[in-house]
């Protein structure tokens, strides 16, 4: 019996020391503790209360003993306290030390309120080790502008691990795209059949457009331009194409761009004319004496001399353009409009610093019958120049776009200037005016400009709802053919429906970049509805870039209904996916997990 005693003994003590041994995961300080006999309790604000409680408790205790006990205690216990009172400071002063070693998570006061609510639900009353910190914790503060929460989110699909759009009044238990949800094709598989060599093998023909044999000619001679000699008979619009695919490239310098001067050309543009030198611009003078267009992008190496040999030797030059001709000086200029004086009917000139006003003077002077005037990114350009722009009444076509930041364009300004040039405005074009407000609208553009088919209000940040639908809705000038308001932050639906009423039949451009305050709805009513408006059958491009409120359900419903649509560009749109496909002649630009950018 005793044998049998002992050996149930042993086999309890194995067993107690196997279950000693089990335990979960634990982190290399608390291994070194455990081997050092360090023991760290739980050191949360509960316990610390309650310990602290306790202790105050015993405290009261003894001292009623000691009030009840009048012997005065022995020596021998005196020292026995004093080493227990010491031991327990010291380790209290080791544990603390342990305590501060510890890893302590910081969390975000979110994510703490989110456990502490858990907690509560629980019933358990207690708090956990988090709670520690949050005497300190102060979480980080947004003052950034929330995004208006979408009608749809972006779910993964449990079968295909695909993502789709699901509205947000749906079953939130369906992870199931539609795709998956229509199951596969129901057509019966063909029996298999002999296999049959043909004589002809015949190629698989794609369902995408085609490029002409004009396009696959331009294509080839811009791989090998610098091995062609001659472009021989080429029309102007051929022409044109390969300049623009040329200049992708930067491969257009003196060599190659002589390829594009001939004796018979009256309109030359050239898009990219970085690698160009003031030789190679001063030989189109030479080579081309016939030319009534010239337009040069990007010429920063320009100077006097080129500019004063097409005063001289192109007589029938009626429109110049010209970006980026930083050497041209004042003088160079006057001198070119003196010269040129009334034949001249277009002028285009951006980004230089030395167009000043004397410039403008000269322009205003000797160039009367000029009918298109186009300024951008003049470092002198400034709110004073409209009344000598106001000079030119033939004007029809008129750009003021990004002053500097000295100068600035006021709405008085302008509105006198629309007041004296509005009534043979055909195209518009107000870039970046951040000062003018709602009376250009109103005493301006509705009051003198009757005729424009292209308006162009990017980034007049100061321009409000109410006013622009107003202007839209009294407006006699109707069908617009081009119509830009990106960067407008203040437009809401309201400006898109007022849009729809007043140009949507006739609309082939739209542009809503950044109107953060747009929802789904007026999107949708691009496509039309079945009560008042009509889908934009004319619309070919639409802009609709950071757009938040874009989705796979108003993609859909503008591939469906507005059938002209040639490009779509929707970058930002965080809410498309893949899942809505395009058709063949569409392009759509920025939309995420796309392969087809550009």
């Amino acid at each position: 019996m005793s044998n049998n005693n002992n050996n149930n003994n042993n086999n309890n003590n194995g067993n107690n020391t196997n279950q000693n041994r089990v335990s979960g995961p634990t982190s290399a300080l608390s291994s070194f503790l455990r081997e050092h006999g360090i023991r760290v309790p739980n050191a949360s604000r509960r316990a610390r209360r309650e310990r602290l409680q306790q202790a105050q408790e015993n405290g009261t205790d003894e001292a009623a003993q000691d009030t009840q006990t009048e012997a005065a205690p022995e020596p021998g216990t005196q020292d026995t306290e004093m080493a227990e009172s010491s031991t327990a400071a010291s380790s209290s002063a080791a544990q603390n030390a342990t305590s501060s070693m510890l890893y302590n998570p910081r969390s975000t006061q979110k994510t703490k309120k989110r456990l502490r609510k858990k907690s509560n639900e629980n019933g358990d009353g207690s708090d956990s080790d988090t709670d520690d910190d949050n005497d300190n914790a102060a979480g980080p503060s947004s003052s950034s502008r929330r995004a208006l929460p979408g009608r749809s989110r972006i779910v993964f699909c449990a079968k295909c691990k695909g993502r789709f759009a699901r509205k947000n009044d749906e079953d939130a238990s369906n992870t199931i795209c539609p795709a998956c949800q229509a199951g596969p094709s129901t057509v019966k598989k063909q029996a298999r059949k002999k296999k049959v060599i043909p004589t002809i093998k015949k190629q698989a023909i794609s369902t995408e457009a085609l490029p002409s044999l004009q396009d696959c000619c331009i294509a080839v001679i811009a791989e090998y331009i610098d091995e062609v000699e001659n472009f021989g008979d080429i029309a102007d619009d051929s022409l044109e194409k390969l300049a623009k695919i040329i200049s992708r490239n930067r491969k257009i310098n003196d060599m190659t761009a002589r390829l594009f001067m001939q004796p018979f050309r009256k309109q030359l543009s050239l898009f990219d004319c970085t690698n160009m030198s003031d030789h190679g611009f001063y030989m189109i003078s030479q080579f081309c004496p016939k030319l009534q267009y010239l337009s040069l992008i990007y010429c920063g190496q320009i100077t006097d001399k080129s500019l004063k040999a097409y005063q001289e030797r192109l007589h029938d030059l009626k429109s110049l353009e010209m970006s980026g001709p930083f050497l041209v000086t004042k003088e160079a200029w006057i001198s070119f409009f003196e010269t040129v004086g009334a034949r001249l009917e277009s002028f285009e000139v951006r980004h230089t610093a030395r167009f000043v006003k004397e410039c403008m003077e000269a322009l205003a002077a000797h160039c009367p019958n000029l009918k298109k005037l186009k300024f951008g990114h003049l470092s002198h350009f400034n709110s004073d120049w409209t009344p000598l722009i106001a000079k030119l009444k033939h004007l029809d076509t008129l750009e003021l776009a990004w002053t500097s930041n000295e100068n600035t364009m006021h709405t008085e300004d302008i509105v006198h200037l629309l007041s004296e040039v509005g009534s043979g405005l055909k195209d518009l074009s107000i870039k970046g005016g951040h000062e003018l407000t709602d009376d250009m609208l109103s005493k301006g553009i509705l009051k003198y400009c009757h005729q424009i088919k292209r308006l162009n209000l990017e980034q007049c940040d100061q321009l409000t709802s109410p006013a622009m639908v107003e202007f839209l809705d009294q407006w006699q000038a109707k069908g617009l053919t081009h119509l830009d308001i990106s960067r407008c932050t203040k437009f809401d639906d309201t400006v898109l429906e007022a849009v729809l009423r007043h140009s949507g039949k006739s609309l082939e451009y739209l542009n809503l970049h950044s109107l953060i305050e747009l929802t789904a709805a007026p999107l949708e009513l691009i496509a039309g509805n079945d009560t008042d408006l009509t889908p934009c059958l004319s619309l070919t491009h639409l802009n609709c870039g950071f757009v938040r409120s874009m989705d796979d359900y108003v993609l859909m419903k503008l591939i469906k209904h507005c059938t002209s649509l040639r490009n779509i560009q929707v970058w930002g749109c965080h809410m498309l996916t893949e899942s809505i496909p395009s058709k063949p002649g569409l392009r759509i630009s920025g939309r995420e997990m796309s392969v087809q950018y550009m």
